[in-house]
């Protein structure tokens, strides 16, 4: 159901035709595929003012997310995670332009715009794919079906799957489910290499997207333990594999190493710290604006959030839900504490709070285990439920229309200006009046 609503929407939303697609962020992560495999170069991007003055990526800004190196080169602030996971539709778009005698084969033309969307609506797709394995392994059919629903249309998910598929949220909650999928799979069914080294790969690819995504570390590390008095054992565990653990880690290096080497090679350093002017303030985080602010709060734009930590809790008394506990109330601690930490912690242009749309598998896990709980406990609040998650989904869908045509704004909300608005399908310059920067 999601893939033929997100393709028959795509097709009509029509953005691939006017270059929409390959925009700001998403063109910054995109930009390795066209510099390595059309225009041979990589560490001085001279393609790129001929490129922004046709196809406008970033409005008027011709090196957006290029950094001038004392030694003559540009280095891309974005690093290359998205792009390794965008080659396959890249290539497909990229021979299409060269076969079809309409569109130039430059990198921005239709055949990759249209490539770029559907490169995020599979791996959208795909991540969904995966974290109904999660959920069939851990929990039945029925509460299955109700959180994915949730997460697929509920959810900003939906958003960036469909609209802003070139940003890295989709491509990281796919990797995400992935890494959780094997995790499992390596405790419940005899701690197989396989398994393992997907786990790896998945968290070397995420950091290779986003270093922050370092912190889904504590899932596999901590999963089954409950107390203090538990963790001996986990390392003991993790003692008896050590050999396979090392291999792993190896395999997490090698999936790194692009990365690495790009660094070295642009910069003369191993590691680089890309984002220039921007950092962390982890001693002033804006917790409370990114949950709960009008300008992009998390429970106040996806309110479906707000079974999440009510979830967690629910996983400490939830049997089978017991060994998520732990490792799900720190994950979820660190990242929010994280995410709003960062000094620009409303992340530019976006539909809520996007920095936490590649957590959703993570987060899913609680809701459905909350889901579980209510079934057990009483249908009649298993039905309560329902009837709430609907009643996100018709907000979430809503909302995501008026964020598209321009009546939700991208980051100058706020409180008189969203209830002006709320519900209506066109906007006055009256009420445009009641907006203001930050």
């Amino acid at each position: 159901m999601f893939l033929i609503t997100v393709l028959w929407t795509g097709h009509n939303l029509e953005r691939w035709k006017t270059s929409q697609v390959i925009r700001w962020d998403a063109s910054g992560y995109y930009c390795y595929l066209p510099a390595v495999f059309i225009y041979h170069d990589l560490f001085h991007a001279q393609f790129l003012p001929e490129v922004s003055q046709k196809y406008r990526p970033a409005d008027s800004e011709f090196f957006y997310a290029m950094h001038p190196l004392p030694n003559g080169k540009v280095v891309d602030k974005y690093t290359l995670g998205v792009a390794v996971l965008e080659l396959p539709f890249f290539l497909l778009g990229h021979i299409y332009a060269l076969n079809s005698g309409q569109h130039p084969p430059d990198g921005w033309s239709l055949p990759y715009q249209t490539a770029i969307l559907l490169s995020g609506i599979m791996y959208g797709f795909w991540g969904l794919y995966f974290l109904r394995k999660i959920l069939r392994l851990l929990l039945p059919e029925p509460i299955t079906a109700i959180t994915l629903f949730a997460i697929a249309f509920a959810t900003n998910f939906f958003y960036y799957a469909l609209i802003e598929g070139g940003l890295s949220h989709i491509y990281l909650f796919f990797g995400h489910a992935v890494m959780l999928y094997n995790m499992i799979c390596w405790y419940k069914y005899g701690y197989k290499l396989s398994n393992l080294l997907w786990v790896s790969a998945a968290i070397a690819w995420a950091m290779m997207c986003r270093p922050t995504e370092i912190f889904v570390v504590l899932l596999p590390l901590l999963y089954g333990v409950t107390k203090i008095s538990d963790l001996p054992k986990q390392i003991r565990l993790l003692g008896q594999h050590k050999y396979k653990i090392l291999l792993a880690l190896l395999v997490g290096l090698a999936v790194l190493s692009p990365q690495l080497l790009y660094w070295k090679l642009s910069t003369g350093s191993w590691i680089f710290y890309s984002y220039v002017g921007e950092g962390f303030d982890f001693a002033h985080p804006h917790i409370i604006d990114g949950l709960f602010s009008y300008r992009k709060g998390w429970f106040l734009y996806t309110p479906l959030a707000l079974l999440i930590p009510v979830g967690i809790v629910a996983l400490w008394f939830e049997g089978k839900g017991k060994p998520w506990a732990l490792s799900s109330s720190l994950f979820f601690v660190l990242y929010i504490y994280v995410t709003f930490s960062w000094t620009t912690w409303a992340y530019g242009g976006s539909f809520g709070a996007r920095a936490l749309v590649q957590a959703l598998p993570i987060f899913s896990i609680a809701i459905g285990f909350l889901l579980h709980r209510l079934a057990a406990v009483s249908k009649l609040l298993l039905g309560i439920a329902v009837l709430f998650i609907v009643a996100c989904a018709a907000l979430n869908l809503f909302q995501t229309h008026q964020y598209h045509k321009g009546i939700l704004v991208w980051d100058n909300m706020n409180k008189a200006y969203y209830w002006r608005i709320f519900g209506k399908t066109s906007v006055t310059e009256e009420d445009r009046k009641l907006l203001r920067w930050w």
